[in-house]
């Protein structure tokens, strides 16, 4: 599992919360540094429709071990 410095992982966090109050028209900026910081293209699937709900230290943990497949 990849680990993130504490600045990252603060910003993440900070990005998190801040999408649950962004306008429509500048989520995506702030989805794409949040994917960008955790390397993972499934981030907002973890935050907003995983069963049970994740907490955003969850989210985060996840997204660090997410590995892309080699084809």
């Amino acid at each position: 599992m990849r680990t993130l410095a504490p600045q990252a992982r603060q910003r993440a966090l900070t990005l998190m919360a801040e999408l649950l109050h962004t306008p429509d028209e500048e989520v995506g900026t702030k989805v794409d540094e949040l994917e960008r910081i955790l390397k993972c293209p499934h981030v907002t699937t973890y935050m907003f429709h995983h069963t049970p709900h994740l907490t955003d230290e969850e989210v985060i943990e996840k997204a660090l071990a997410y590995e892309p497949i080699a084809l």
